[in-house]
């Protein structure tokens, strides 16, 4: 198997601080759910990550009103930040499509359960699961390769995700307008799979956008509405987020 090809790593020093954001979830005009994130440091050299999607309208109504919910827990381990374990949490009357990993660093091995069939998986160095390889992305924001192949566990498989830096972009975001880097996650399916991240160089990386594109059509996008990075404009105007300087403060 493969490592991490493009020498991006997650420390101590690149984490980014504890934070929160919130997104509206829309497919078409239709809001169909909000997602929180949140990273926290609980200790020394311990973090978690976790969200917690909420449908909303007919897409509750659909989904019985379950939340989908993710979940990492990281620490310190050989200089590197690297996952302990991860659950994600997706069930409906119909399907469960709940997920958890346990990643041993010591013999290098991974244990899986998706789908009621467990697994033992070689374990590369420097593979996260598919929710906190955010982190990874985004404490490099800043010195991210055009091409990228990130190793991943996900549903019960290793897999090389494939990352594209298209370059920088400007969007209008609940802030004003904001130079992100667009970065794309592109799926060799029948669909064409693309999923689209807009982050936020001068905040940690965050990202301020994102969506998912099937057969060459909008599935979903999501657009943050707040985030304890960026303090929200004044309601007498809109403040220009560009010259916003990034925060240090910690979870609330």
């Amino acid at each position: 198997m493969q490592a991490n090809d493009s020498q991006l790593i997650l420390s101590a020093e690149n984490i980014p601080p504890a934070f929160t954001a919130q997104y509206e979830i829309k497919k078409g005009s239709l809001k169909v759910g909000e997602m929180n994130l949140v990273l926290e440091k609980t200790a020394d050299n311990h973090w978690v990550y976790h969200s917690s999607t909420i449908p909303k309208g007919l897409a509750a109504v659909f989904l019985n009103n379950q939340a989908v919910t993710d979940r990492t827990l990281l620490q310190l381990n050989d200089q590197y930040v690297r996952p302990v374990s991860f659950e994600h949490i997706q069930k409906t009357s119909r399907k469960d499509r709940s997920q958890y990993v346990a990643f041993d660093w010591i013999n290098n091995k991974a244990t899986t359960q998706y789908k009621g069939i467990s697994k033992e998986l070689d374990l590369p160095v420097n593979t996260f699961d598919n929710f906190s390889l955010q982190l990874l992305l985004m404490a490099n924001v800043h010195n991210l390769p055009d091409q990228m192949q990130l190793p991943v566990i996900s549903k019960g498989k290793f897999k090389q995700y494939q990352f594209y830096k298209v370059g920088a972009q400007v969007i209008n975001t609940v802030y004003g307008e904001i130079q992100t880097i667009l970065v794309e996650r592109r799926k060799d399916n029948e669909k064409k799979s693309t999923y689209k991240f807009w982050v936020d160089p001068d905040h940690y990386g965050l990202p301020l956008q994102f969506e998912k594109i099937e057969n060459g059509k909008r599935e979903y996008i999501a657009k943050i509405i707040k985030t304890s990075f960026i303090p929200l404009p004044e309601s007498g105007g809109v403040q220009a987020a560009t010259n916003l300087q990034p925060s240090n403060d910690r979870l609330k």
